[in-house]
């Protein structure tokens, strides 16, 4: 209605390049010959120009007459266009000077209004472009024309100017480019000294490198390529499918909620749809993220299976093709999920209804966006329910938000869940034979317990922008969330726990006595957690190594003692000036009883403090000498 409404009013205006149109539409049959579309790109503007001309020489039309009768033969837009030129009297007046306007205007790709994103790579917005034009139909020389008139950095632009790559060689050359800018170690900027609590002198000497073993030096420093991820061990996490009626190798990402594509394999397919050019992050299999370049739908077929797919497309992963959870599910028939569902039993009758209010603006935008992340993974949904419960935000150290509810009124309804969490102590006290270690951390351990769908009510809060919202997933603050979590991991671990690795929630320690039974026993317990459809967060996880923290702990073969992060802790414990802080600071070395001996007996005299009827802390110099002497066992260690 928009655009009948346009022509009309431009009708109304009677140009005098309308009445020419008319008159050359009524009396020239050869007009079907010919036909101009906005952005058609220079080549097929050309050849629809010359084969106008051809017309128009059996014919003895004016310039006027021939500008005319190409304009009644071009598209709506370029039409309005004209229209819009002709009533104010701004038509060129010969043939030659409208010839060449009128082939820019219709040759107009369009590419130019496709943006470069702030934090793209230019070798990225090169391979966007290619697909766009593709997409449009449009060869890669239309692309390379708009790049000479594009804004870059001036050692790009000399590369657009020159001409001499077609685009392929372009993207491969500003690729390579941008790769070995990477690999420049970046300037080191002397900061101001800082006064700092006083520490163990660490030499350079003494040191263990995590990542290699080698002394000397520190895992930061270190000049051997970082391990292999976790997630790159092969299993039977593989199969072979077909896109586009050829046979890829994909890999089967059970923890993945979407499927990614390659740019390379992108490109040869060719039978394909892209359905958006929105720039997302994706993360891949090793933990890094990038941005996908688009996203596209794909004819898949595997097996019994074959339907369009969506795919997001990237610049590179460890494999062509990766399915994520819902298209393995599909392909195998199978439902990957974690072996229990949290449950809220409560009385009938009872319902919790409180709230608090937002107070940091700040923390309000940071929640906006965690919560459409949230949203989009499925971890939270709108609800009508009648149960409302606060929100509790904090910062974690990354500066990061935090975000779990205040379940405190509904914790109070439900009985504890009275299954027992294993004894850290009893875990790594067992560990004196094992040689080589992994530590695989589950991603959002709690998140990948469905919510029974009856209780999701139950979880309901309200977001900043005042939508009722609940959890689809098992929440962190509830009370038995912890057992639920842990009684799920023994079920799926079952027969590999205290053999091939332990568990302590979302903590998953592998062991071996040697380098290949520690192999063997990773491959197994990766392969059982992603039977389970559990996601291993590579980040956090750490892979073969012969020393590991775990849980507060640091392990070697043969040897077990506290983390140096605590043990610096308990050193700079500052003297306690209340019972409290008394209490803490025995409560925190307690954690380490298996370590020192006759710990108990030592720390006698500071119970007894504790214990006295005072209420103030009557502290004396032979305590003092007692808390100092406890402090040197953790530098000892």
């Amino acid at each position: 209605l928009s655009n009948q409404r346009e022509m009309t009013s431009l009708q109304n205006k009677k140009p005098v390049v309308e009445t020419e149109v008319q008159q050359v539409a009524m009396g020239t049959a050869n007009l079907e010959s010919f036909r101009f579309t906005h952005g058609m790109g220079n080549k097929n503007a050309e050849v629809q120009m010359f084969m106008a001309e051809e017309v128009f020489a059996t014919t003895n039309l004016t310039d006027k007459q021939k500008m005319a009768a190409v304009i009644a033969k071009s598209d709506q837009r370029l039409q309005t266009c004209y229209y819009e030129r002709g009533s104010q009297q701004s038509l060129p007046c010969e043939w030659s000077q409208f010839k060449e306007l009128f082939l820019q205007q219709a040759a107009d790709s369009g590419l130019d209004k496709v943006e470069k994103y702030r934090d793209e790579t230019w070798a990225n917005y090169l391979k966007r472009l290619k697909m766009e034009a593709q997409r449009r139909k449009l060869d890669d020389n239309e692309v390379l024309k708009m790049l000479k008139g594009r804004d870059a950095p001036s050692k790009y632009q000399v590369l657009f100017l020159a001409g001499k790559l077609n685009l392929d060689e372009l993207i491969s050359t500003i690729e390579t480019f941008e790769f070995m800018q990477k690999l420049k170690p970046r300037s080191n900027n002397k900061k101001k000294e800082q006064v700092k609590p006083k520490r163990r002198q660490i030499t350079q000497e003494n040191v263990t490198c995590y990542k290699c073993q080698g002394k000397g030096h520190f895992a930061r420093n270190c000049l051997k390529k970082t391990k292999k991820s976790c997630l790159l061990v092969k299993s039977s996490n593989e199969d072979e499918l077909k896109l586009s009626g050829k046979v890829h190798r994909a890999i089967l990402d059970t923890g993945s909620d979407v499927n990614i594509l390659t740019y390379k394999v992108a490109s040869k397919l060719g039978a394909y749809e892209v359905i958006t050019n929105e720039s997302k992050e994706i993360t891949l299999l090793n933990g890094n993220k990038m941005k996908a370049l688009s996203k596209v739908k794909i004819w898949v077929e595997k097996d019994r299976f074959s339907d369009f797919v969506e795919f997001y497309v990237v610049d590179r992963a460890i494999c062509d093709v990766i399915l994520g959870k819902d298209l393995v599910n599909k392909v195998r028939g199978k439902s990957y999920c974690f072996p229990l569902v949290c449950t809220i039993p409560t009385p009938p009758g009872k319902i919790v209804s409180w709230g608090r209010p937002y107070n940091s603006e700040k923390d309000k935008e940071d929640f906006k966006k965690l919560l459409s992340e949230f949203e989009r993974k499925g971890i939270v949904e709108e609800s009508s329910s009648l149960w409302l419960n606060p929100v509790t935000l904090a910062r974690k150290k990354d500066g990061s938000l935090r975000f779990c509810l205040d379940l405190r009124r509904l914790n109070s309804l439900v009985e504890l869940d009275e299954f027992v969490i294993p004894n850290i102590q009893d875990m790594v006290r067992s560990l004196s034979d094992h040689e080589y270690f992994s530590v695989l951390d589950l991603k959002d351990g709690y998140f990948q317990v469905d919510l029974a769908v009856k209780d999701r009510q139950k979880t309901a809060f309200i977001d900043p922008d005042g939508r009722l919202m609940h959890f689809t997933k098992m929440p962190q603050g509830f009370k038995n969330s912890p057992a639920i979590f842990q009684r799920g991991m023994q079920m799926a671990l079952k027969n590999l726990l205290n053999r091939k690795c332990m568990s302590y929630l979302d903590d998953i320690l592998v062991f071996g006595k040697s380098e290949s039974e520690h192999d063997e026993n990773l491959r197994i317990v990766l392969e059982r957690i992603g039977q389970f459809g559990l996601v291993v967060n590579d980040e956090k996880s750490k892979i073969k190594l012969r020393e590991v923290d775990f849980l507060g702990y640091r392990i070697t073969k043969n040897k077990v003692s506290p983390t140096e992060k605590r043990s610096q802790g308990i050193i700079d414990y500052e003297v306690p000036k209340s019972k409290k802080d008394l209490r803490g600071f025995l409560g925190t070395i307690n954690y380490d009883r298996i370590l020192i001996k006759n710990l108990a007996d030592k720390a006698k005299i500071l119970y007894e403090a504790i214990n006295e009827e005072d209420r103030r802390l009557n502290w004396n110099p032979e305590r003092q000498r007692v808390f100092e002497g406890l402090k040197a066992n953790w530098e000892k260690s």
